[in-house]
């Protein structure tokens, strides 16, 4: 959706100072706020450290730091860990993505400004996106691309015909299969983005109005891994009490040792 509204915002309003002011105060606010929540209330709760050994520690500060500034992709907090698997360590595992994210609106503004924005650039960009997520290019922002270009060609799209039912109906049987096939990861981008689009936009599904509540979408995106980190270490704690745990293994699991995965995910692949 972000590549459709984000082209949307510049077509219907193209002056770069209000558009880029636009995108900052949908990203910072939100993202200040949720960053001090993790330091402040969920990494402090979690931590094995002292509470002020905790806070003045360096880390802390280069988390805050590196993600206000999009620099790296500093996503622990120290002595945080939640469960033990490959990701049970990581607070903000979206963090990583904002700054691809804001390269997409730079990416959208120079083309509106050079007169290029429109549906054969965005059709390029799908497919140089599909091409650099299959190959492996261009690191995260490759792996973003297709996601981010496939909105900004419906958006297109939009305009000119209505999103058809019947193909996303094969779009999400595209999905079913990509699924039995391995290729989930790599076709998602193209089948879910029409699918989310038509979904949206079609006229015949009237879905319920969440704008009152504010951007829930980025909301979303950026609280949804701390919270699947704190539910997950919750249940751990839940099992060692069920299972009659000493109150020392209960109260500090840094280093859990016989469990499985209680967080659904896989690791994080290279960003770099």
């Amino acid at each position: 959706m972000s590549g459709f509204l984000v082209t949307q915002s510049f077509e219907n309003a193209p002056s770069l100072r209000r558009f880029l002011a636009a995108r900052l105060l949908r990203i910072y606010p939100g993202l200040v706020v949720c960053l001090l929540i993790c330091v402040l209330v969920i990494g402090a709760r979690v931590t094995s450290l002292p509470f002020l050994d905790y806070l003045q520690h360096p880390d802390t500060l280069r988390f805050l730091r590196d993600n206000l500034l999009m620099r790296g992709f500093d996503e622990s907090l120290p002595g945080v860990n939640f469960i033990d698997n490959a990701v049970g360590t990581v607070v903000g595992g979206s963090f990583w993505s904002l700054r691809f994210e804001i390269y997409c609106y730079l990416m959208v503004a120079a083309l509106g400004l050079a007169g290029l924005l429109n549906m054969r650039s965005a059709v390029i960009l799908l497919v140089l996106g599909l091409a650099a997520s299959r190959l492996d290019l261009l690191g995260g922002f490759g792996w973003l691309l297709p996601y981010f270009a496939v909105g900004m060609v419906m958006y297109y799209v939009s305009q000119r015909w209505a999103p058809s039912a019947l193909l996303a109906v094969a779009a999400a049987l595209g999905i079913g299969a990509t699924v039995i096939f391995g290729e989930m990861l790599f076709a998602f981008s193209l089948l879910g983005g029409y699918l989310a689009i038509f979904l949206a936009t079609s006229p015949r599904i009237r879905l319920p109005s969440a704008a009152r509540f504010g951007d829930l979408s980025y909301g979303v995106y950026i609280y949804g891994w701390p919270v699947e980190a704190s539910v997950a270490r919750l249940s751990l704690l839940a099992r060692h009490r069920e299972a009659g745990a000493a109150p020392e293994i209960a109260a500090d699991c840094a280093h859990p040792r016989d469990h499985g995965a209680g967080m659904i995910g896989r690791p994080l692949r290279a960003r770099d």
